[in-house]
């Protein structure tokens, strides 16, 4: 059905930015997540590297009435806050690339590491999770994050900047 694929750093002919999110705990929240990515034109560097700005912006499109109607099973028993959800977001690099100087609005805390040779940053869990890791990055009901990061590829690869991305149901909430 074409919903498989993988991030590796076994080519860099497409430099593909990849941006996916799950949510910590089981729910049908996925249905009011939206997640919009945009990517600055390229600046080139005097080494011949290119440097792309990026935001990525998750939405939770809930209510307060339609968290309050839920019920735990659609809206996760999340703590205290029905409908807030606590998504982990993964940003990896693009084979032989870096994401640098991210922010996040919401205050999330972000760590990095390396996955299959890509450079990746994504948001930490907290607490003692030791079962169910939860990561520090709130999205309340009716709110929004906002991450702001570079990518940056290193002279000599070729090709325009490509996302791969979470599919999200967001043109169903327009």
């Amino acid at each position: 059905m074409g919903y498989s694929g993988s991030m590796t750093a076994a080519s860099q002919q497409e430099p593909t930015l990849g941006v996916f999110v799950n949510f910590w705990a089981g729910s049908k929240l996925g249905w009011w997540l939206g997640m919009d990515t945009q990517v600055s034109s390229p600046v080139t560097g005097n080494d011949g590297s290119r440097t792309y700005h990026v935001t990525t912006t998750l939405t939770n499109f809930m209510t307060a009435q339609e968290a309050k109607q839920g019920g735990g099973y659609i809206v996760s028993n999340n703590d205290k806050s029905l409908g807030d959800a606590d998504p982990f977001i993964y940003f990896y690099a693009p084979a032989g690339g870096t994401i640098s100087d991210v922010t996040a609005s919401n205050g999330a805390t972000l760590g990095k590491a390396t996955y299959q040779g890509l450079d990746v940053t994504f948001t930490c869990q907290v607490g003692d999770f030791s079962v169910l890791p939860k990561p520090n990055n709130p999205l309340p009901v009716e709110s929004t994050v906002t991450y702001s990061y570079t990518v940056t590829l290193p002279a000599g690869v070729e090709g325009d900047l490509q996302l791969a991305t979470t599919p999200t149901l967001t043109k169903y909430h327009q």
